[in-house]
Order: structure tokens, then sequence, then C-alpha cells
């Protein structure tokens, strides 16, 4: 069942506006909203990293340990959609988050927790020059077998006026991805090309695909990092700018998906498992079906090198940057398949200069072991030695959030005790401030995994190195263990002052 409560002049008074890099008070709002639910006040709201969007997610635990996710964005239309598009696919059987409850203004949400773990996180293990495990294969065979149900089953009575921002992958959408294309990677990439000749190779594609019979549910954004595992299971998140159109596409996004680099002969398993889920009284001949897929795979690629130049070359992240070869890598692929039979005269000697072009460039480095020291201590006893000589790393004073050891019955306790955590669990305060040190953390952690570095320090200082920097270094350890469930990050966790005791 779906709740709504809360209304939106209610909210305003929680909301206030910030200017450059200080954060929303986002968790009181989300904490408020679940007692209000609930009738308890949750045992902790802690920010998630954040992802690409600019929506903002909390993990919420309750005081029996249950937990929910809680996501907050302005744009409502946006809301809407997903909660309305969850809610058909979870009730038609489908392995989708049900949403829990929303807030009255729709700008909060809360949803089933469905963990940290991504199928992207496994395939570091699960794929290698042996070949792709047993388990990664299971696992993308499944999420092939949901998607259709999503396609194929869940579509029969979807109502698509749910859909944001349109209905249905149209002429007008197609020509935003691929002026996306054009605008974002083409003209700052400094590749030549004719605006009139480039136009008609775009509506040549687009009639292809808008003549593509195979019209469902399109999820939009079908890749590794987008299904969930739980209980060995996949589950699909992310949908909310799903529509009508090509169901092919969906295949095209998760073979294409850049940095998981699927083997190619492991991809044209997944063709072929995906092709066998087609209900026999439409199912496409083997020809058409390559030439269709082919297309949605054209479409998905110069859409995805519109993202990674957006973000990339014009906001300057690096992760995305670093993307861009692996899709010069499947674009080189499609190129030479033979499946490419358009008459697009001017695309394709722009898209061999691209293969060219970006061949070599931001590649990826061979991460070695890195390894994060996290350190609680006292500012009366000074800043912890660097002992890996490489110097640098942060220290955080925690002094600004309040001090249980102001409080008699907590003077001899630590931030072990849980009566000290579950003081500064509930704090608005301490919320803000771990979401922004642990995602500065995070940040720097992939960037070192990337280029090689083996070094992290983190410091948490209080007065007394006891309570609030103990405290906040074992959360932070908590989560750097889930974002990194590998061998290749160690997490050290150093108690300075207590080890002195």
């Amino acid at each position: 069942m779906l709740y709504h409560w809360y209304s939106h002049s209610s909210l305003i008074g929680f909301f206030c506006t910030f200017e450059k890099n200080l954060m929303i008070p986002l968790p009181k709002i989300i904490a408020d909203i679940y007692h209000n639910y609930s009738n308890e006040e949750p045992k902790s709201v802690v920010q998630l990293p954040a992802t690409a969007s600019d929506r903002l997610y909390f993990r919420v635990t309750a005081k029996n340990g249950r937990t929910v996710i809680a996501t907050y964005s302005t744009n409502i239309r946006e809301n809407r959609s997903f909660i309305a598009l969850a809610n058909h696919f979870a009730g038609s059987g489908l392995n989708a988050p049900r949403i829990v409850f929303t807030s009255g203004d729709g700008s909060v949400y809360f949803q089933d927790d469905l963990g940290d773990v991504s199928l992207f996180s496994l395939l570091q293990h699960g794929i290698s020059e042996a070949g792709v495990s047993a388990e990664i294969r299971m696992l993308y065979f499944s999420a092939l077998e949901q998607l259709a149900g999503f396609q194929f089953k869940a579509s029969e009575h979807l109502d698509y006026a749910h859909c944001y921002p349109v209905a249905e992958f149209d002429k007008t959408s197609m020509l935003w991805d691929l002026n996306y294309f054009k605008y974002y990677f083409l003209k700052p990439s400094g590749i030549h090309f004719e605006e009139d000749l480039l136009e008609t190779d775009f509506h040549t594609l687009i009639d292809a695909l808008l003549k593509d019979q195979l019209r469902y549910f399109m999820f939009r954004d079908f890749q590794s990092r987008n299904i969930m595992i739980r209980n060995n299971a996949p589950w699909l998140i992310d949908f909310q700018g799903g529509r009508k159109g090509p169901a092919l596409y969906d295949l095209a996004s998760c073979m294409l998906d850049a940095k998981a680099d699927l083997p190619h002969g492991f991809r044209n398993e997944l063709k072929e498992h995906y092709y066998s889920l087609i209900p026999q009284h439409f199912r496409p001949d083997k020809e058409q079906f390559e030439q269709s897929l082919s297309n949605c795979m054209l479409i998905r690629i110069l859409q995805a090198f519109g993202a990674y130049g957006f973000r990339g070359m014009i906001q300057k992240k690096t992760l995305f940057l670093q993307s861009i070869p692996y899709a010069a890598a499947n674009l080189r692929h499609l190129l030479s398949s033979g499946h490419l039979t358009l008459d697009l005269p001017h695309l394709y000697p722009l898209l061999h200069q691209m293969t060219e072009q970006y061949n070599q460039v931001f590649p990826e480095k061979k991460s070695e072991n890195l390894t994060i020291r996290i350190f609680s201590f006292s500012y009366k006893k000074g800043i912890p030695e660097d002992t890996s000589t490489n110097g640098g790393g942060f220290v955080f004073d925690c002094r600004s959030l309040p001090n249980p050891g102001r409080i008699a019955e907590m003077q001899t306790k630590t931030g072990f005790d849980k009566e000290v955590r579950k003081l500064l669990e509930i704090d608005d305060a301490v919320g803000r401030f771990l979401a922004s040190s642990t995602q500065l953390v995070i940040n720097a952690a992939d960037n070192y995994l990337n280029r090689g570095f083996t070094d992290l320090m983190v410091c948490f200082g209080c007065t007394g190195g006891q309570h609030r920097s103990v405290f906040c270094a074992n959360a932070t350890e908590q989560l750097l263990l889930k974002m990194y469930p590998h061998e290749k990050v160690t997490i050290d966790l150093i108690h300075r002052e207590l080890l002195k005791q």
C-alpha cells in the first residue's frame, strides 16, 4: 500500500536554501517523515554516496534493524513516474522495489532497501581471462528474464501516461539524444561535421527505429549498476526514465555497458538468451532481429557518448572520461559487425574518426592495493602521524558536533557504547557531517584506485578522542566496507587514544 501524508506547507519550514557547496539539511526532514509514518524515531539516517543524477538517497534504519531507502528530489514529475512504475512492476510480481510511503508533496519517497551489492560490483571477480563465472552468467540471464517480464508481461496493462518526461521514445525523444551527442561530444571533441548532412543521417536512423515492430516498455538505462543483487536474485532499479519504445534498446544497453566491458562471446550468449525470451507470436526472424538490435546499439552508443561528453568534458568528471575508450571500443566492434545496413554517408566517417581519436584517450589505470587508514584522535595530543610517508589525507574536526562527554553518565563511555551511538545517530548535525566527510573520502578512494595510489589517511578528531571521533571513525569504516567489498582495498581502523587506555 502507498501512503501519502505530510503536507507541502509542513515541509517548507524544514527546507533551507544554501549556496555553493553547503548541503541541504535533509536528514532531519527524512527522520521526521519516517517518525510520522511509523510512530517511532529512526535509529539512524545516513546519506548514501552521490550518483550521476540530482537525486539524494538516504538509508533509514529503524530501531528493530529494518532499513528502507529514502529518496529526495525536487523533480516531482519524475518522482511520480518512478512511484507509479514501481507500483505497477512490483504489483505484477516482478523484482522491482516496493514503494512504502511518500510525502504529501511528492518530494520524498521511501522504498525497499535492496542492499549495496549491484551486478556491476560483482564483475571484478566474476569475469577474468578464463571467462565468465557461472554465478555471473546466471545473474545476467536472470536479469534478462526480469527485463522480459517488464517489457512483455507488465507492458500489457501499463499506463504510459505515467512515464516521464514523455510517454514514448518517439522522433522528438530520439532527436534529443542525437543532439546531445552532437553538441556535448562532437563539438567539444573538435570533430568537424556538416550540420545539414548529419541531420539527414539522424533522420534516416530515426525512421528505421520508428519502424521497429517490437515496441514495448523500454527500461532506458538497463545496465549492471541498475541491477541490484538480493538473495542471489537480480532486482531492477532506476527505471524512472522508462517509456514505450524499441524493446531491443535495453538489450543494447546491457551489451554495451561500457565499464562492465563484457567479453564479446558472452554478449552473444546474452543476445541469444534474450531472443529466446521474446514471445514467439511476435518474435522477429534472426536477420531482422540483428538489424534492429544494431540500430538500437548505434543510437545507444551515441547517447552514451553524449553523456560522457557532458559529464566528462563539460563538467570535468574524470570517471566519465574514463568510459570513453570503452564506448569507442564498442563502436569499433559495431562498425565492423556487418549488421549496420542503413545509408548514413556522413555519420559513418565521423564514427570511424571517433574510434581512432579516442582509442588511447583517458585509459583507466590498473589499481594497486589501496590501504585506507582511519584514525580517531584527541586534538589535545596532536594529529596522528602519517607513517606512509605520502603526506596529505583528510583531517575532520568533530568538535562542532554535540558532545556526549558533557553528560555525566556518559563521561566514562566511548563511541562504541550503545548510549553514545544512539545520541549521535539521531542528531541531524552528525548526519550532515558524516554525509559530507564520507563523500569526500569515497571520491578520493575512487580516484586513488584509478591512479594506482596505495595509501589514504582519514582522521577524525575531537576534544578527548573518546566519543565523537570514535563514533565517526566507526561509521566511516562500516560504509567503506560496503563500498569496497574486495581485496584491492584494505581498511585499518585505529582509535589512538583508546589504545592508550
